[in-house]
């Protein structure tokens, strides 16, 4: 497991440098692209330190799960251009998630991990990217060099994938926790893969773009 979590560790800053690349706030994505790799590349390295330390990090999921839900809400409210459907989405989508936040917060303490908000959050944002992939798809042929498709694949293939298995993690984590540890394992896999989709995305960019 530490094998991938120091992977995954690694890729986020590779991810990001080739977003800094590309460098085009004209692009509909760039900006909540950047804005979800700089929470990913603060909030990832400092939970793992803090895990390390035998302390606990679910503050720091937290905030980063409510910070990254926005970033990429934005995003699909704005892929492959700014739609009334995809606004109509996205606010329908972040009610839905304010009152999953209101319920775990008024249904447990605060130093837990907010698993429901992650599910819920998770699921709409899987749910609003296909949705995306659907309107690029009515709007141009399938072109893979375009970021779009692969920064929104890396988004369904993420949170139709992760969704279950984080809430797999939470049932057996009491009752069987190498079976808990292996799903966190797989979670990470997942991650990485994720990360190689919008690095690859990012990459096209740079080879479509003429110098």
């Amino acid at each position: 497991m530490l094998d991938l979590a120091f992977l995954k560790i690694l890729g986020i800053p590779l991810t990001w440098w080739l977003w800094w690349h590309v460098r085009d706030p004209k692009l509909a994505w760039w900006l909540p692209v950047g804005l979800q790799l700089s929470l990913a590349l603060v909030a990832e390295p400092l939970a793992l330190w803090l895990m390390f330390k035998d302390l606990p990090n679910h503050t720091i999921y937290n905030l980063y799960m409510i910070l990254e839900f926005g970033a990429l809400s934005w995003l699909v409210m704005n892929v492959p251009r700014p739609s009334k459907q995809g606004r109509t989405l996205a606010k329908g989508g972040a009610l839905l998630f304010l009152i999953s936040l209101i319920w775990q917060i008024s249904a447990s303490e605060l130093n837990v991990f907010f698993h429901t908000s992650l599910m819920v959050g998770g699921s709409l944002l899987a749910f609003q990217a296909i949705l995306a992939l659907h309107r690029l798809a009515e709007e141009q042929p399938v072109n893979w060099r375009s970021p779009e498709l692969w920064i929104l694949a890396s988004m369904v293939l993420y949170f139709l994938s992760a969704t279950p298995v984080l809430a797999a993690v939470m049932y057996f984590t009491g009752s069987d926790l190498s079976l808990a540890l292996f799903l966190l394992d797989l979670n990470d896999g997942l991650f990485v893969a994720r990360y190689a989709l919008v690095a690859l995305g990012l990459a096209m960019t740079r080879i479509s773009t003429p110098p």
